[in-house]
């Protein structure tokens, strides 16, 4: 399986860690992430991949990407997110871009919304606790994004990087 993230290079990502380390299951396994295109199998050889993606975020600069908001999500589950303000609709271009082309019939039936999951749960209450503790925090983080990465699933849901495209 692989996938394909933004990694923001938050100075103050041991806040967003904490967090996480408390309540996804994750933490540890990968870092706060972004996904651009969510976890796929295919037989698309890795250089042609990356030679795709590199083509596609040829119309992509470095932006700013901010974020502040904390949100609740249950439509596919129990989920506490950060929200992105500043940069999310270069994020949903990044994806649906990505989408295209061989990457398509990978692409998810829901409508993406860019976010980083700091909490995954097995019920509402749950949710709505944790919610109610974060909520209370003020959170400001902001970066420079300036490259994606391709990432391999491992055997314990790992991340393992296989390459790193600038944008």
């Amino acid at each position: 399986m692989r996938c394909i993230h933004v990694f923001p290079r938050f100075k103050e990502t041991d806040i967003i860690e904490s967090i996480r380390k408390k309540y996804d299951y994750l933490y540890g396994l990968i870092e706060p992430h972004i996904t651009l295109v969510f976890p796929f199998e295919s037989d698309i050889k890795r250089e042609v991949l990356r030679e795709e993606i590199e083509l596609k975020l040829k119309n992509f600069k470095p932006f700013k990407l901010s974020v502040s908001r904390v949100e609740t999500n249950t439509e596919y589950g129990y989920y506490l997110f950060l929200s992105i303000d500043e940069g999310k609709d270069i994020l949903k271009s990044l994806s649906d871009e990505l989408y295209q082309g061989q990457l398509k019939p990978f692409q998810a039936s829901w409508d993406y919304k860019p976010h980083i999951t700091i909490g995954r749960f097995e019920n509402g209450k749950d949710l709505l606790a944790a919610y109610k503790e974060i909520s209370a925090l003020e959170l400001s983080f902001e970066t420079i994004v300036d490259r994606v990465y391709v990432e391999v699933i491992g055997e314990k849901e790992e991340a393992i990087i296989d390459y790193t495209i600038k944008i």
